[in-house]
């Protein structure tokens, strides 16, 4: 799965080790260096880069700090001419075997996505979703033994977060198997749901997690019908919103979730018509909103306003959404940020 996705991977890519050593390079970079994947194998990326000063401190903090660095606008001699690209990205990875992934998104290319991303793009950054994917399950293993250890002495009242933490455990264990095939267009087996309680699980994660605490109001609809849907995928799409709405205001902001049905309402993607769909929800925050050079690609992978963020969560929201045959879109209305979600009913 790795070497597939890697090596077809739409923009150039390097794989390092924590020292700057070159372990392997895609097609794309091989094609724009015009050096074979052999001579590239363990060389120094200071060599290739011509010491470039901003590219070897980005690969640093990221090889050091376990994080993700963006730098913008960087300009490298490569196969006997200048290049320029507009980002390059490291992505620092965990595991002894792994060190720091570089993305390089050439100037003036065509990769930019916006909501629906455009099909290889799309592929492939989830296909490295995929491989990030594996590294955040070592840490879950050892978070679910821990909880159940504590179980085994845990005062009756603190059963209850023993419990939560195995089952979020579990739950994000199967996301992430599902992280394997996001690049596909199948989706999850749905089935009738109650969206109220979904969102009520959600705001009990929320609750027991450390992130800003919230004051959240409800206005639901109580006539609303099933939607037809999959639960752990509906769990993690609002999840994430909430969660971004807690970043983005911080302790004591003002979250407002409001669900409504929308008579007749129907989405026309391209020349498609998606099925109906008259149940909305809206997250609604109070926070400063998303700049405006990343709201027309808010949805794309490894896009994100956060400092430190990963860029995936609101991309994995329009996939699992897109699954569902919904629709996710994000307006600023006065001083509020509202995401609004579109899915089909059951019945």
């Amino acid at each position: 799965m790795f070497d597939h996705v890697f090596r077809s991977f739409p923009e150039p890519l390097l794989m390092l080790d924590r020292q700057g050593i070159i372990l392997d390079a895609n097609n794309n970079m091989l094609g724009i260096t015009g050096i074979s994947r052999t001579s590239l194998q363990g060389s120094n990326f200071s060599s290739l880069c011509k010491n470039h000063g901003d590219l070897l401190r980005a690969f640093g903090k990221a090889a050091h700090e376990v994080a993700m660095v963006r730098i913008r606008d960087v300009q490298l001699h490569l196969g006997g001419q200048s290049q320029l690209f507009e980002q390059v990205t490291f992505l620092g990875l965990q595991g002894d075997e792994n060190g720091v992934v570089a993305v390089f998104r050439p100037a003036g290319s065509d990769m930019e996505a916006g909501f629906w991303g455009k099909k290889n793009l799309e592929m492939g950054a989830y296909g490295m979703a995929a491989v990030l994917s594996h590294e955040v399950k070592n840490p879950l293993s050892g978070i679910r033994g821990a909880a159940q250890l504590l179980a085994t002495s845990a005062a009756p009242e603190d059963m209850e977060l023993c419990h939560l933490i195995t089952a979020e455990t579990d739950r994000i264990t199967r996301l992430l198997d599902r992280l394997n095939i996001l690049a596909e267009d199948e989706g999850p087996m749905r089935q009738a749901l109650n969206i109220h309680e979904v969102i009520d699980k959600v705001l009990q994660i929320y609750d027991m997690s450390d992130w800003p605490k919230l004051e959240v109001s409800r206005a639901f609809d109580p006539s609303l019908p099933p939607v037809l849907g999959h639960d752990d995928s509906l769990v993690q799409v609002f999840l994430n919103l909430v969660k971004n709405a807690g970043e983005a205001m911080g302790d004591a902001g003002n979250l407002r979730i409001e669900t409504t049905y929308r008579t007749g309402t129907r989405i026309q993607r391209g020349n498609n018509s998606l099925p109906n769909l008259p149940i909305e929800v809206r997250i609604i925050d109070g926070g400063p909103g998303v700049p405006l050079e990343l709201s027309n690609h808010l949805f794309t992978p490894f896009v994100g306003a956060r400092e430190g963020g990963t860029g995936l969560g609101l991309a994995i929201v329009a996939k699992l959404v897109n699954q569902h045959e919904g629709l996710v879109d994000y307006r600023r209305v006065g001083d509020e940020s509202v995401f609004a979600v579109r899915l089909p009913r059951a019945i």
